[in-house]
């Protein structure tokens, strides 16, 4: 079974002359914090909402603007569900938890009036707001983030629980983070999955999730080939981005150059190397939204990236994965198909 991006914005600060991913990768341009996480004021009363919160929710919601969503969402609440991928926002958010619980009363944060549970704090908050009635989820596993949180929408999608999935990541230069990395950046991600139609133009295929214990790389290599082999490209891969790897190996270069040498794929994209951070989880949304826009139009590789690639990129890329390894060895792998 094989499933389709709907649509997909971003959200980049004030300072990003950029509006798609593909523009903010290619110009290098993905730096910078927001002066104001919803100045639109989007999503109305702020009641204590967090960073993440604000982010998520005023850039989620413009995909509500979309026809089909918003004529779903209309028809059945409960065919929409929200996941969410956000690193150490918790910290945060369990400070305005508390807040919101004291300001509001127990009742507005209980766990037994759904969506609002602790552990889904950024995703109910944004299903309260929009009226979602299906699942939601916060998933926090690092720059693995993208493959858990299709994989989650894509089974609830499988099994007929819903019959689209809002999916999202953001990141936020908070002061926690500041202790963690000079370089700040900011920025949010959403899109809807659904279902695959025969009018598609790219195909995302279920993600492959593993763990290795140690970083071995002739072990890694052949898992993930044999992961690309069960796919049935008829071709194989054009293209593998390593959206991140330094954290557990000693650089993503070093993976980059085994996937290379095992004939991976024609070309590999040390992508981690090329927007110069591993960051939290949004390296692989953000490749995400650069990958469907590539295949979506026919673009070519822009010559930005030519430091970073390894082999020759053909014009016209078909088939393009994107590879991610958090710090504990869980790596995994998405893959996009132009039809």
């Amino acid at each position: 079974m094989t499933f389709a991006i709907e649509r997909f914005t971003v959200k980049f600060p004030e300072t990003v002359s950029a509006n798609t991913c593909f523009d903010a990768v290619r110009a290098g341009a993905l730096t910078g914090t927001f002066s104001n996480y919803d100045a639109d004021k989007s999503i109305g009363k702020s009641r204590h909402l967090s960073a993440a919160t604000k982010l998520f929710s005023s850039t989620a919601c413009k995909l509500l603007e979309d026809s089909e969503s918003a004529e779903t969402l209309q028809r059945d609440p409960g065919a929409i569900g929200v996941f969410f991928a956000g690193e150490h926002i918790n910290l945060e958010d369990d400070f305005v938890f508390d807040m919101c619980a004291r300001n509001h009363g127990p009742d507005y944060v209980s766990p037994l009036h759904a969506p609002n549970t602790l552990a889904n704090v950024v995703a109910s908050h944004f299903a309260r707001f929009a009226g979602v009635q299906g699942p939601n989820c916060t998933v926090s596993s690092g720059q693995s983030s993208l493959a858990h949180t299709l994989d989650l929408a894509f089974l609830s999608i499988e099994n007929e629980s819903i019959n689209l999935g809002i999916i999202g990541a953001v990141e936020i230069f908070s002061p926690y983070h500041q202790s963690l990395h000079s370089k700040p950046r900011e920025l949010a991600c959403s899109f809807v999955v659904r279902r695959s139609r025969e009018d598609d133009q790219v195909l995302v295929h279920i993600p492959t999730i593993f763990t290795s214990p140690t970083p071995d790389l002739n072990s890694v290599v052949t898992m993930i080939n044999q992961s690309i082999n069960t796919k049935n490209l008829p071709a194989g891969l054009d293209c593998l981005i390593i959206a991140s790897a330094s954290k557990f190996y000693d650089d993503s270069k070093s993976l980059a150059a085994a996937m290379y040498a095992s004939n991976s794929a024609q070309y590999v994209i040390d992508g981690e190397a090329w927007l110069g951070q591993t960051g939290e989880c949004a390296n692989a949304f953000v490749f995400a939204g650069w990958v469907n826009e590539t295949l979506t139009k026919g673009l070519q590789v822009p010559k930005e990236a030519t430091p970073y690639v390894l082999g020759e990129p053909t014009a016209a890329p078909s088939t393009i994965g994107i590879l991610a390894c958090d710090d504990d060895g869980q790596h995994s792998l998405v893959i996009f198909q132009k039809r």
